[in-house]
Order: C-alpha cells, then structure tokens, then sequence
C-alpha cells in the first residue's frame, strides 16, 4: 500500500509508535552516559535539570562538532569535546526561562 493510500489513523498510530522509540533510545543514551562517564552524567543532569532534556542533548546534533552528536563523539573516544560543550551550555538555575536551556547547539 502506498503512503498516499494510507489511512492518517496508520500514520498516527506509526508517529507515535516511532516517537516511544526515540524516547527509549534517549533514555538508553542516558544510561550508557551513566554507566560508562558517571561524573559527565551527573553534571548533565545538573546542567538540563531532568532526565528526558539530558537524553535529547546527549544525542541532538551540534554544529560546533561537524553535526556530530555529543554521543557520536564519545563513541569516538572524544569525551573532552563533550565535556567543552556542557561547559557552553547555560545551567538552568542561570536562564531566565526555566523551560529552556543554551545547550550549545
């Protein structure tokens, strides 16, 4: 069936289904980063304030790094970057909006 025959409640039910994987995948990056660079983990969380914001920045793109992602690099061995980013990033106690953070994109 084309995508154009498709029905949007398909679409619908497939968006979401993608989206719970996605946040499973943040949430496992987090988890890596926890088990594998604990003192980074803690300071990103400290950072980004929960969880879920440190699972999206650990794997969004940084045009600082090429596009890579702050996970790219440390699966190429580079945790100083990671750790240079972080440091660029606005804690969320410093930001005006408590809802965003410079994350240094």
């Amino acid at each position: 069936m084309g995508i154009a025959a498709r029905k949007f409640e398909e679409i619908a039910s497939d968006i979401a289904r993608v989206a719970t994987w996605r946040e499973e995948l943040l949430s496992s990056a987090l988890d890596a980063l926890e088990s594998r660079h604990p003192k980074l983990a803690q300071a990103l969380l400290e950072n980004v304030g929960n969880r879920r914001r440190a699972g999206h920045w650990i794997c969004a793109p940084h045009r600082a790094y090429g596009g890579k992602s702050p996970c790219e690099l440390l699966a190429d061995g580079d945790e100083d970057s990671v750790w240079d980013l972080l440091d660029g990033a606005t804690p969320v106690e410093a930001s005006c909006d408590k809802t965003r953070t410079n994350l240094a994109y």
